[in-house]
């Protein structure tokens, strides 16, 4: 199965301005305390506050509907369709344009009901066929042990909890999936933004989207492998059925993204011929939803505005209007704020954070404050060629980036080094998992051992006749052209390693990205809490075309951990093996793994009810109100 990249450049956004400017010692030791308090906080799940920077927070001000609240995104979405296309900008504005089956809680990360009503996790029996009995599945909940250590006796499977199990004989059981079976009981009186009610079949529709190769949906194809069927019940009782254990059954099946069945289904058409209509509908630049917003015009290059549903079957939403203004950058966003023309800057530069917005600015009626990023930065190796196939120079390699003083330079003190794919946040981090030092030295000698050296003066080490040089596919006007590739290429040349900046448009870095036509390239990846290794790890996907294993990594031991990790329901287990595969994954350096940062940001003081949550989208605009 295809997948398509999901890549942003959204990095710490500071660059010569910063370089240019004195940092003060004493701003990065306050930033860096901050941060390491709000990883803590985050660490602990600690419940947020309500307007805890607001300066009038013990104020009272009553919640009120009304205003439009003008909001920031850096860069626009390709469509408003998020099966279609998995961007960081759309999932902000999909929060208040669009409903899930259940949602992850913001703080906490219980997945909470939301269009369904109710969710039931049960033991799938798959049986085998036999006479005149066809192949099927037995759903409820199996007692005690299966397989036994005794073949004798009945497997027992309790359908409900005031009748009698049923027993079925070992020979018809062909395997037990525990946790194998969710299921959904929608609420009845969810409608689109278009007034069709929202039923079981859209469910159906959606997820055969989400399976249909052609369509290529980002990122949520691969999580669905593990699914064997979607089944409705009835008119609002949907259940997923796995093909094996998986630790993250109900909310993989909750993350499905929905489409409305009545506007997009192609009757008849062939799983190309639906995958067209789905691409090219018009309504994904004006998408029919059931979140408590809808769509209401998109000027493009602009703006992009949501009005009050008044048919959203939860609590309706307090602004009138939710505007997305497209302004790229930091400063773009922070001068439209101080100018009166936007309520919320997002994507604020350490030192724009830090300087620009100092107390006597603030004082004027603005608020700022920051959420860690979900989002953490990598060099990808491609390990189908050289220099990247060497697991030694990748290890040496591993000691040439100085991500500590990156973070205290450009990120202003915002920001750690990690050592794995995982959410640092997460519950199967190994905090204890020490990074590999900034020390070239220690680079250079491990380069000598392993026999790279100057052989003809050029100031470039060598081995066999070939330059160690090497290519950083970047896209030009971005952090890793302006920022990341000049601080690697000044430290990898005074070691003897030649680093090209490999700058191009953004059409072609996705074409060679997809084509795995590069040395190495830098990128973000979001992951919040407990992350699956699977569809960008695992080496089924590392010579798939446009897979999300960039490298094209395969390790067989790695493998087998993913594998015993993703059907292993409990907990402490299960954070023991993730444990393992980071470990593995580190030692192989397939990532430079890099930093994780800090998303900063400022709002006018008029809007109140302002939640800042530990994971994304970090707020829910729905709730703001004007307080003046």
């Amino acid at each position: 199965m295809r997948t398509t990249l999901f890549y942003a450049c959204a990095l710490l956004l500071a660059g010569t301005a910063a370089r240019a400017q004195k940092v003060d010692p004493d701003d990065v030791a306050a930033n860096q305390r901050a941060f390491a308090e709000a990883v803590e906080r985050a660490l602990s799940r600690t419940p947020p506050l309500v307007d805890a920077a607001h300066p009038r927070r013990e104020t009272a001000a009553p919640p009120k509907p009304g205003g439009e609240l003008r909001v920031q995104i850096e860069r626009e979405p390709s469509s408003l369709n998020y099966l279609l296309h998995a961007e960081g900008e759309l999932e902000a504005i999909w929060q208040e344009l669009h409903a899930y089956l259940a949602r992850p809680d913001l703080t906490t990360l219980e997945l909470v009901p939301e269009l369904a009503r109710a969710i039931e996790i049960e033991d799938r029996v798959v049986l085998r066929a036999e006479g005149e009995r066809a192949r099927g599945d037995a759903i409820g909940r199996v007692e005690g042990t299966w397989p036994r250590a005794s073949a004798e006796g009945p497997l027992l499977l309790r359908v409900r909890d005031d009748e009698a199990p049923l027993e079925l004989e070992p020979s018809r059981v062909e395997r037990v999936v525990r946790g194998g079976a969710i299921t959904f009981r929608l609420r009845g009186d969810a409608r689109w933004h278009d007034g069709v009610p929202f039923d079981a079949e859209d469910v159906l529709f959606s997820f055969a989207c989400a399976r249909n190769d052609e369509l290529d949906a980002p990122g949520i194809s691969a999580l669905f492998d593990t699914i064997d069927a979607c089944q409705a019940l009835d008119r609002y009782t949907v259940r997923f059925l796995f093909a094996e254990p998986h630790f993250q059954a109900p909310r993989v099946a909750a993350a499905l993204r929905l489409l409305p069945r009545h506007l997009y289904e192609r009757r008849g058409a062939t799983a190309k011929e639906q995958a067209e209509a789905v691409r090219e509908h018009p309504r994904n630049l004006a998408f029919v939803g059931l979140g408590p917003y809808r769509f209401a015009a998109w000027e493009r290059g602009a703006r992009i505005a949501l009005e009050r549903n008044p048919d959203y079957f939860g609590a309706p939403g307090l602004p009138d209007r939710i505007v997305f203004r497209v302004l790229g950058g930091s400063a773009a966003g922070l001068r439209e704020l101080l100018g009166g023309n936007l309520d919320l800057a997002v994507g604020l530069s350490g030192l724009d954070y830090t300087v620009g917005l100092g107390a006597s600015t603030l004082a004027k009626g603005y608020v700022k404050d920051f959420v860690l990023a979900h989002r953490y930065t990598y060099i990808a190796w491609n390990m189908r060629r050289a220099p990247g196939a060497s697991r030694e120079l990748r290890r040496a390699l591993a000691h040439s980036f100085d991500v500590e003083s990156f973070v205290r330079l450009i990120g202003y003190g915002f920001g750690a080094q990690v050592t794995g794919h995982a959410s640092m946040l997460g519950p199967a981090y190994d905090r204890e998992l020490v990074p590999f030092p900034f020390d070239l030295e220690r680079a250079r000698s491990l380069l000598a051992e392993a026999g790279w050296r100057d052989t003809d003066g050029d100031g470039i080490l060598d081995r066999g006749d070939a330059p160690l040089r090497f290519g950083l596919l970047c896209v030009a006007g971005t952090p890793p052209a302006r920022v990341i590739g000049p601080q690697w290429q000044q430290s990898l040349r005074s070691i003897g390693v030649d680093l090209d900046l490999d700058v191009v448009d953004t059409t072609t870095y996705t074409t060679r990205v997809q084509q795995r036509d590069f040395d190495t390239l830098c990128m973000d990846w979001i992951s919040t809490g407990e992350v699956d290794y699977y569809p960008v790890w695992h080496s089924r996907y590392a010579e798939e075309p446009a897979s999300l294993n960039l490298p094209g990594y395969a390790n067989p031991r790695v493998d087998a951990l993913i594998e015993e990790a993703r059907t292993t329901t409990e907990e402490a287990p299960r954070h023991a093996l993730w444990k393992l595969v980071q470990r593995s994954i580190y030692e192989d350096q397939p990532y430079l793994f890099l930093y994780r940062g800090a998303s900063r940001m400022a709002w006018s003081q008029r809007w109140r009810g302002v939640t800042l949550y530990p994971e994304r989208p970090n707020w829910r605009l729905r709730e703001w109100y004007l307080g003046e």
